[in-house]
């Protein structure tokens, strides 16, 4: 009877053991989740109703997305809907909370936030490509306007703490800087400015936008301001897995060819219609370039925009 007892005791406290090894197996199984399934929230600034112009941004954002879906899994796309100054939104990048991903020139306060640059851009050199925003009221004389130094006639307008006021500056043209885009147009109509000059893959959004509340305005259709300012997607550096997925993406659609059609759908457009390649063209030198050669003579237009229809 002692045996027996002794051998119930002993099968009891196997059990006990088994049983506590297959939980504690099943607690470490539920806990540890492959990473490629956990949900990736990608958090970018749209101020909706705003931030039009920069429609093709966001879709690219979202084909980079798709296309790494098999590597990196789902993904959650999160608009931050204020609009906060470059400064604010560079600190927002750092922090990584409210913002993860941006885009800008190299050189500026979102580049040189705590982030992880993608160095492959965007726009192809077209954020660097401005026309002149103008009052159609007001008698400026554009055409004896051709060369930096005659640029300098002009009123130039800029809202504050945009990029490319350390590029106007460094040309020896100080802009007049409202504090905000919206500012501008105002502004404009009473003559305190000539231009605003915008960029080629945004004027004709931004014109068509505001034409109706401001009807004085046109595009000017003479001038071609170009300046070296690639555009760059940057990380914060909290977050490399979302840097390592647009790395991948973008790569993968330079590849595939779906970039070109993509930028070709938002901007081939524009670009016909300001007859880009008919215009003069004013080179204005960036601090921010390593390009030895910007501004050399003759000035070599990219394809896209030699070819432009006339």
């Amino acid at each position: 009877m002692a045996i027996q007892s002794t051998l119930r005791i002993f099968a009891l406290l196997a059990l006990l053991f088994i049983s506590g090894v297959s939980t504690r197996l099943f607690a470490s199984e539920q806990k540890s989740e492959p990473v490629a399934s956990k949900l990736m929230v990608i958090k970018y600034h749209n101020t909706s109703g705003h931030d039009d112009h920069h429609a093709y941004n966001f879709e690219l954002i979202h084909r980079i997305l798709e296309i790494t879906r098999p590597e990196f899994g789902d993904f959650k796309e999160e608009p931050y809907g204020q609009a906060p100054t470059a400064k604010r939104q560079a600190a927002l990048l750092s922090e990584g909370k409210l913002l993860n991903v941006h885009w800008a020139p190299p050189g500026t306060d979102i580049a040189l936030a705590d982030v992880i640059p993608i160095p492959i851009d965007i726009l192809r050199g077209l954020q660097g490509y401005r026309v002149c925003l103008v009052n159609t009221q007001a008698s400026v004389d554009f055409s004896g306007i051709n060369s930096a130094e005659t640029l300098k006639g002009l009123r130039i307008a800029q809202a504050a703490s945009w990029a490319e006021i350390p590029i106007y500056r460094f040309n020896g043209i100080k802009p007049i800087e409202p504090p905000t885009l919206n500012g501008l147009y105002p502004m404009l109509g009473l003559k305190r400015f000539d231009c605003i000059p915008l960029g080629v893959n945004e004027i004709d959004t931004i014109y068509k936008l505001e034409k109706s509340q401001y009807p004085f305005m046109a595009i000017e259709s003479s001038l071609l301001i170009v300046y070296d300012s690639p555009i760059y997607f940057y990380v914060s550096k909290k977050f490399p897995k979302i840097a390592e997925r647009f790395t991948l993406g973008l790569n993968r659609l330079l590849a595939n060819g779906d970039l070109d059609k993509l930028f070709n759908h938002y901007h081939k457009k524009n670009i016909d219609q300001l007859h880009l390649g008919n215009r003069k063209v004013i080179c204005l030198k960036s601090p921010f370039s390593n390009n030895p050669k910007q501004c050399r003579q003759p000035l070599l237009l990219p394809d896209f925009i030699k070819h432009a229809k006339p």
